[in-house]
């Protein structure tokens, strides 16, 4: 019986909860003895001989039943949120790289590497590939001369000495011309070991209709 009650009980409150009448029903219950049932409306009784014990029971069991519909609007609420956050982060990162690369242009990777390079010499990837793939996008002789590949054409780049400049010692940057293209790779050693030099940077594109930049990695040496 006391089960049933207390089913009944909840019900009560639950409904009365999401109509926003809850707080008059408890005080109605605080105030006479209320008889209900799943199918009529809270009445009183004038004769309630529990009226002591019912005002110290009915509001710890409707605090806890409106502590838990609180608790569950709030997870609720939390649960879109964090979503929302996720899909805001992964749309910035989205802009970011659109803006970067408007056009959409990418290099080519270079099929092989020219006799004059196989010495000494840099090889350069995007950002995302591993340098073990030997995928490159970028290759230098380590003097004037460095090739990428757009639509399938390797494009030879002569180095101008007098716009390229070392900034510290382990950065610089490097300017590089050919027919309708003009090359930047800014450059920074991470990591050196017996003359061979691992990098990080961006190699930037500008020619017509082109004006693109890419993160890169790299290693050079002989």
């Amino acid at each position: 019986m006391l089960i049933k009650a207390k089913r009944l009980f909840y019900w009560q409150i639950k409904k009365h909860w999401q109509n926003n009448t809850a707080i008059e029903f408890i005080n109605q219950l605080l105030s006479c003895d209320a008889i209900w049932n799943k199918n009529s409306k809270t009445s009183c009784t004038k004769f309630n001989p529990d009226r002591t014990m019912k005002k110290l029971v009915l509001p710890l069991l409707a605090l806890l039943v409106l502590t838990n519909c609180a608790g569950n609007d709030s997870a609720s609420e939390d649960t879109p949120k964090a979503s929302t956050a996720k899909t805001k982060t992964s749309n910035t990162k989205k802009a970011k790289a659109a803006a970067a690369n408007p056009s959409g242009f990418k290099l080519d990777f270079i099929k092989s590497i020219p006799g004059s390079i196989d010495g000494c010499g840099e090889f350069f990837t995007y950002d995302t590939c591993k340098l073990t793939e030997e995928k490159y996008i970028f290759l230098s002789d380590m003097g004037d001369m460095a090739i990428i590949r757009i639509k399938g054409k390797d494009i030879t780049l002569k180095k101008n000495t007098r716009e390229s400049k070392q900034l510290n010692a382990i950065s610089s940057v490097e300017v590089y011309y050919a027919v309708g293209y003009k090359v930047v790779l800014r450059k920074k050693e991470v990591k050196v070991a017996d003359e061979f030099y691992e990098y990080s940077g961006t190699l930037q594109i500008t020619g017509k209709k082109i004006k693109t930049t890419f993160k890169v990695r790299g290693e050079g040496g002989c």
